[in-house]
């Protein structure tokens, strides 16, 4: 009986601090080994996608937001768009698989998802202006009439001949989007053959060549297994797709703070990358596509505050595992874009792709807690902007405890914070440094401005904390 009222008092005291908002405190050890890097992430880790839906499709989630009828000469779309030059635009999704192409002679009818060259040009002149890299999802499943009948290419040679000829500029191709149902994966493997063939031919010099991405499954090592035994030699890019959450279950803000729930990601992508590991080691991994949740999100979670835990998490994991892209699905649409289709104004995890952008380099080092710190996720890379320097991404999941963290691995604690929080989990405000962040009129964003710091380090209840550390001395990063 007296255990059972110990529980009941230390949980009422605990629902007591998080009502009044009074913060308790607790110490936590982590060790940071400067001396070698991980793993390497790219200049492009923070990507992004467009998707083909319809404005009636999960209504209201999509409106005007398809690649399909988006205004892409809007200014505010198109000076946000810029702020993650450099990253992939990933143009694909379902419906890429029932686009027919409108040029050359003899075009199949065409009913829905029609591309005209017309649309095609702006969808190019978008990404130029932005500085993303091009990525297009080509109909994977053009006159298939079964899982074991090859892929028709008759559409998709007039359409890979207008490009090359006018010049487009496309970083990449993927065949076919999430069609490991529909497409047994010798049928894919050798189709991918054979597109690597078409692309060769249209694009002869390799140095201009477009890259061949695929096959954008849903997670299945043993199907990726197969494919591979066939398409790996010709394969630059893996993709698949990663959504350990569903847009329906009411639980779903729940599951955003359980850290076991968090760990899904890594334990969902690590079967996925030892295949490429074993099968296509030359070939870059892609989380191709991906959200807290699918079925186009949860109003009022994937896009507000409480995604910025997941989003951080997932860049940190991700990153540990070598991926050198993340694209999040998507730019703007559905209830987990980045933008909100209908005023394009930034969600929250807009600034964190931006601040994850900022001060997050490439190089991934190795960074290690007590193992009764669940509540507290960390990630270490060396610095964006000051290479020799290191940035901790620390996410705190607790809503109680201010954490005192005791970082061995160096000795000088001189650091420019940025510390990211907000007045609720639910909410679209998003602030740095207890600075309100918003978009201007024009889509242009007021640079943040950091707080300078010295020694020790601590992490508030429900924040999350970038600290670039500079000075740091030898390690891996400065040689």
């Amino acid at each position: 009986l007296r255990v059972t009222r110990t529980s009941m008092m230390v949980l009422a005291l605990v629902m007591l601090l998080a009502v009044t908002g009074l913060a308790v405190s607790d110490d936590i050890n982590f060790t940071l080994d400067t001396n070698s890097i991980i793993n390497t992430t790219s200049s492009y880790y923070v990507s992004v996608t467009m998707d083909w839906h319809t404005p009636d499709e999960e209504w209201p989630a999509w409106g005007n937001a398809s690649i399909l009828n988006a205004n892409l000469d809007n200014i505010r779309l198109l000076n946000l768009a810029s702020s993650l030059h450099g990253g992939v635009l990933r143009v694909g999704g379902s419906e890429a698989d029932e686009v027919i192409y409108i040029v050359g002679n003899n075009t199949p009818p065409c009913h829905v998802f029609c591309l005209n060259m017309t649309r095609w040009h702006q969808i190019n002149n978008f990404a130029i202006k932005t500085g993303l890299k091009l990525v297009f999802g080509i109909n994977g499943m053009f006159n298939r009439p079964n899982s074991s009948s090859p892929w028709d290419p008759s559409n998709t040679v007039n359409f890979l001949d207008y490009t090359a000829r006018n010049n487009i500029s496309v970083y990449g191709f993927e065949l076919g989007n999430e069609l490991t149902t529909k497409v047994l994966p010798d049928v894919l493997g050798k189709d991918f053959v054979l597109f690597h063939t078409l692309v060769a031919k249209f694009w002869p010099d390799v140095q201009t060549r477009p890259r061949i991405i695929g096959p954008d499954l849903n997670p299945n090592s043993a199907w990726l297994n197969s494919f591979l035994s066939v398409a790996g030699p010709v394969m630059d890019v893996v993709t698949y797709h990663l959504y350990i959450g569903y847009g329906l279950n009411p639980n779903l803000t729940d599951q955003l703070q359980d850290p076991s729930f968090l760990d899904l990601e890594r334990q969902t992508a690590m079967p996925i990358t030892e295949s490429v590991g074993n099968l296509a080691p030359h070939a870059e991994i892609w989380a191709g596509e991906t959200a807290a949740a699918w079925h186009s999100g949860q109003q009022g979670t994937t896009n507000t505050f409480i995604s910025t835990f997941w989003y951080v998490d997932q860049l940190g994991s991700l990153a540990i595992l070598g991926h050198k892209a993340v694209c999040r699905q998507c730019l703007v649409g559905g209830f987990y874009g980045l933008l909100n289709w209908t005023n394009v104004d930034p969600n929250p995890d807009f600034f964190t792709a931006l601040l994850w952008k900022s001060t997050m380099g490439t190089d991934v080092l190795k960074i290690t807690a007590d193992p009764s710190a669940s509540a507290i996720r960390v990630y270490a890379h060396c610095s964006a902007i000051d290479k020799s320097g290191i940035t901790l991404a620390v996410i705190n999941l607790n809503n109680v405890t201010t954490y005192n963290m005791n970082v061995r691995g160096f000795s000088n604690t001189k650091r420019h914070e940025y510390r990211v929080s907000s007045p609720a989990l639910e909410s679209n405000q998003y602030f740095i440094n207890s600075r309100a962040m918003k978009a201007e009129i024009d889509g242009t964003i007021t640079p943040w401005t950091p707080i300078d710091a010295d020694g020790p380090l601590t992490i508030r209840a429900h924040e999350i904390l970038f600290a670039s550390f500079y000075d740091v001395g030898k390690s891996a990063c400065a040689s």
